[in-house]
């Protein structure tokens, strides 16, 4: 059965985009591996009102921010004093990028804790990446998102120059049969 529906939204990088707004009292940083526990911070308590989302392991976050396709120069956490209220991660896939001549961001990952939605955070760190990437030549950004986000999160993307190209649904299947230890 449909369970879920998902966009796939992406930015065209044609022109330099906006210099990010940063609030007042707020500092966006690189990510670094001394970041690393705070980043893992701001992604599991802001997924947490998320659908089909729990808090990750060590082991699973470790493989999200291992994988080849990960970009610490494209990935920013978004500090208030000692406080990372926000993130946003940045992968490059080199076999789409061979495939087919565009280098392309995807953006897995843009969050914001409870404590620090509504003050245009993600749009900031969404505005970051996006000139980083475009200056280093990026002629894309994609990202997912959930279409009943409970952040309104597509608004956010929209604002920040995304479009939908696609959409897609996770299902679920329902199965019958005895439980391996049921008597």
């Amino acid at each position: 059965q449909p369970s879920r529906w998902f966009l796939r939204m992406t930015c065209e990088l044609t022109a330099q985009p906006a210099t990010p707004a940063v609030p007042a009292g707020v500092r966006i940083v690189p990510f670094t591996p001394d970041r690393s526990a705070d980043a893992r911070q701001v992604h599991d308590e802001a997924f947490r009102d998320h659908w089909g989302m729990s808090d990750s392991s060590e082991q699973g976050w470790e493989h999200f921010i291992g994988i080849s396709a990960f970009r610490s120069q494209y990935s920013f956490l978004a500090y208030e004093g000692n406080t990372p209220l926000s993130l946003v991660i940045g992968h490059e896939y080199d076999s789409y990028t061979k495939a087919t001549g565009r280098r392309d961001l995807f953006v897995p990952s843009v969050c914001t804790k409870r404590s620090g939605r509504g003050r245009g955070l993600a749009a900031a760190l969404l505005a970051t990446v996006l000139r980083a990437a475009w200056a280093d030549g990026f002629v894309a950004s994609t990202l997912d998102v959930d279409a009943d986000s409970p952040t309104g999160a597509g608004r956010i993307y929209e604002r920040a120059g995304y479009t939908v190209r696609d959409r897609f649904v996770t299902v679920v299947k329902e199965l019958i049969g005895e439980r391996p230890g049921a008597s």
